[in-house]
């Protein structure tokens, strides 16, 4: 049987994150929640510094998606949410791809990724302006370039993991 690519024409880590990228579009929060959301959304909108830590790769994404409120949302809660959701549908696709570097078959990694994106807390988190999709992603993609089957060896591998560490904290 062949693989993925060779039956449907595309990788599943990308068919993963494209789903999951249009269910999270279409269920993204539309106003502000609980939480730190308000304060996101403001972030989003008019720029300035969060409560502390600051949280600082977060807040570059959001103020480089801030034109989505004019081309795609209703508000800068939305807008906000819209920027997250990609992030979150990005950690997915990034999670599929640490399964299979791991050594998980095919099918089993796109059903734990999809089962893992659709659970009740992740759709929670990944649908309204809150960090944890950013955090998802750093983790899925040290537990991928971690892993034996990483597409990066040696130093590189080294180096990377470094960096993503690194961007996770920030």
């Amino acid at each position: 049987m062949g693989s993925t690519r060779r039956r449907f024409g595309v990788d599943a880590g990308v068919a993963v994150a494209a789903f999951v990228g249009v269910v999270y579009g279409c269920t993204c929060a539309r106003t502000v929640l609980g939480g730190d959301n308000g304060e996101f959304a403001t972030l989003f909108a008019e720029g300035g510094v969060p409560h502390p830590s600051g949280y600082p790769l977060f807040v570059l994404w959001l103020r480089a998606w801030s034109w989505l409120p004019a081309v795609f949302s209703v508000s800068a809660a939305h807008g906000a949410a819209l920027a997250t959701s990609l992030l979150g549908a990005a950690a997915a696709g990034v999670l599929y791809r640490a399964a299979r570097a791991w050594g998980a078959g095919e099918v089993a990694s796109v059903t734990a990724c999809v089962l893992f994106a659709l659970s009740a807390r992740a759709w929670a988190v990944f649908t309204h302006a809150e960090i944890f999709a950013l955090n998802a992603l750093m983790a899925s993609a040290i537990v991928w370039i971690a892993a034996p089957g990483a597409p990066v060896h040696g130093a590189r591998k080294t180096v990377l993991l470094g960096a993503l560490a690194g961007l996770g904290l920030s």
